[in-house]
């Protein structure tokens, strides 16, 4: 090639990347120059390649704008960065679909399935059917049964805290130290088996269910609802799959899958439709009803449905616990306090239960702040399904709708001292609990997470006993984490991994 063409040849290149660079929809909100391949991750990544939140918040204050305009590759993206932004995005009517992407399909074997992935009118059907059934069960209401069963996995829990091991207890209990978010795993599964499957499991199943549980959270930190470098480019998995993440999708989804397709197999073969023990039978009695239709109702969307009920109770409840653990170590004080409530209001010779939660508000105002600073970062990702305008931008159809949950719960402008863990700020002055929680650890509008009520309440009865009746401290010379600089990133934010922390039983 003559030098005069190679000029030519590179002038043109540079010339269709700046139009690229520069080229998006019109009135779109303000936001960096894409770069090819991965659009605007690139930026993200060099802001701070751990946190990608705090990289979009940073973002945010440099254009001056809670509205972020960006691109994953070639699709357009939406981020919200304070919490009235946050909060409208979550309600806005045109933002209540799903990507049709990568993370989404990857679980299903190409196809949608389930309730957090999909959207339309598929969704609304499964998602009515799924919560107006297990509310049978106790999901998402007072359920005396269902609080009986949760007490006895608290009870189980505290047993084990105060070194009264089983020996399927090995892996999690030793030397008077425990693994946590470990050791809380196979109570809170059990606690959503026994909605969705009407079964739980046995103590000689908890190893087994601890790593089930482990697959989970490695799915879970393998996933970033605001965008990987594999959801914009999908073949990373064939060059890179342990670096581009697919390894840790691939392995922690199949790893439940095989423990949800165990359960529904058992209930398949042993159905009786004149005894329905759970959830996993009611559909199992739909799908009977149904046979011969073109129906939504199949064994594949029942399988998951089931995982996406399990995953937060594998992985979600288990790290808001242990976070709550570090702020008592990290805050003493505050645990104390939440202590003697709980012995004035309680005493020590019982559980605390649900009936209790109201005369607690400090208990409560613990839980809600260990939320605000550790709840889920993002939420799914949300998708606009038709062209509309928010906040004076215009956003096309299919565009990616990222709440900022991390950056609305330290927005100045509702919070004092924001990054401070100030569980007093959930309180009236009289000391009552103030009626209003205003922040989106559990989204709002129609993607609400179907399980807040059912983690709410659960959570506080596990908080409450480890307030109740425990110290707890980090082994001699290993540095009580961080939550915000020590945590890991995904779906969800997850304490680090080999946490052993010592407990001590409050006498």
């Amino acid at each position: 090639m003559s030098p005069v063409l190679l000029v030519l040849f590179l002038v043109a290149l540079l010339a269709c990347l700046v139009r690229y660079a520069r080229s998006r929809p019109p009135d779109f909100p303000p936001g960096p120059l894409r770069l090819p391949v991965w659009g605007n991750l690139w930026q993200l990544l060099l802001r701070n390649n751990k946190y990608p939140m705090k990289a979009m918040a940073a973002l945010s204050k440099d254009y001056g704008n809670p509205l972020l305009g960006l691109f994953l590759g070639d699709f357009p993206m939406v981020v919200a960065n304070d919490l009235e932004t946050v909060r409208d995005m979550f309600s806005h009517p045109a933002f209540q679909g799903r990507p049709d992407g990568f993370t989404g399909r990857v679980r299903a074997f190409g196809r949608l399935h389930g309730i957090f992935f999909t959207d339309g009118p598929y969704w609304e059907v499964q998602r009515r059917f799924s919560l107006r059934h297990m509310r049978d069960y106790g999901f998402g209401r007072r359920f005396e049964k269902l609080e009986a069963l949760v007490l006895e996995e608290v009870q189980g829990v505290t047993q084990l805290l105060r070194a009264n091991l089983t020996p399927h207890d090995a892996d999690v209990a030793r030397g008077g130290r425990v693994l946590f978010p470990d050791v809380f795993a196979a109570a809170s599964m059990n606690m959503a088996l026994a909605v969705l499957t009407g079964t739980r499991v046995t103590p000689d199943q908890y190893p087994a269910a601890r790593v089930v549980a482990r697959h989970v959270l490695e799915f879970q930190r393998a996933g970033n609802a605001g965008g990987r470098a594999i959801d914009a480019t999908p073949w990373l998995r064939f060059v890179a799959p342990g670096l581009s993440g697919y390894t840790a999708y691939k392995g922690g989804n199949d790893g439940l899958m095989h423990f949800i397709q165990a359960h529904v197999q058992d209930h398949k073969d042993s159905f009786d439709s004149e005894i329905i023990r759970g959830f996993c039978d009611k559909y199992l009695l739909e799908m009977q009803k149904r046979a011969g239709e073109d129906s939504s109702f199949t064994e594949m969307q029942m399988v998951l449905t089931l995982m996406d009920y399990i995953f937060p109770a594998a992985t979600a409840i288990p790290s808001a616990l242990t976070f709550a653990v570090i702020f008592m170590m990290r805050h003493p004080e505050m645990a104390e306090r939440a202590h003697q409530e709980i012995k004035d209001v309680v005493g020590l010779d019982r559980l605390p239960d649900l009936n209790d939660r109201v005369d607690l508000p400090y208990t409560e105002a613990f839980l809600r702040e260990t939320l605000r600073l550790t709840g889920t970062p993002f939420a799914v990702t949300h998708r606009a399904t038709e062209d509309s305008y928010f906040r004076g931008y215009y956003v096309p159809k299919n565009t990616l709708i990222v709440p900022n949950a991390w950056a609305a719960h330290r927005d100045p402008n509702v919070f004092e001292k924001p990054f401070e863990f100030m569980p007093e700020r959930f309180l009236q002055q009289n000391g009552q609990l103030k009626k209003k929680d205003v922040t989106v650890s559990f989204g709002l509008g129609k993607r609400l997470c179907a399980g807040e009520t059912f983690a709410r309440q659960n959570l506080f009865l596990f908080l409450a006993a480890l307030l109740q009746g425990f110290r707890f401290a980090m082994p001699e010379g290993v540095p009580v984490p961080e939550p915000e600089e020590d945590a890991m990133f995904g779906f969800i934010m997850t304490p680090t991994d080999e946490m052993w922390i010592e407990v001590s039983e409050r006498r």
